[in-house]
């Protein structure tokens, strides 16, 4: 019987939390976008970037995703972000990541 050494029992444990934490970010991204973003986009911004903070809804929409992520974490350090793209309409555009900023 092969029963795997602890560093792989806490990569699943970690996998299983990171599971965990998207089923709650990407459901607040998405409402968050779809409250506070999307009525405030323009025809223009199709196409750009947005990056939420999901705990204050703090964001940036930037046409180069690096730039939005930037901004926001630079005001919210440490948060966690849903990342996404304004599609057609202002809908998002359902690629979403999640991440976090760096702790200082």
């Amino acid at each position: 019987m092969y029963l795997p050494d602890s560093r792989c029992r806490r990569r699943m444990v970690c996998m299983d939390d990171i599971r965990r934490l998207e089923e709650r970010i990407v459901p607040r991204g998405r409402e968050i976008y779809e409250r506070r973003v999307r009525p405030r986009l323009r025809q223009e911004d199709e196409g750009a970037f947005v990056v939420i903070d999901v705990e204050s809804g703090d964001y940036e929409v930037a046409a180069d995703e690096e730039e939005a992520f930037t901004r926001v974490e630079a005001r919210q350090q440490g948060a966690v972000f849903f990342f996404s793209r304004v599609g057609p309409g202002g809908e998002a555009v359902p690629a979403h990541r999640i991440g976090a900023g760096a702790q200082r």
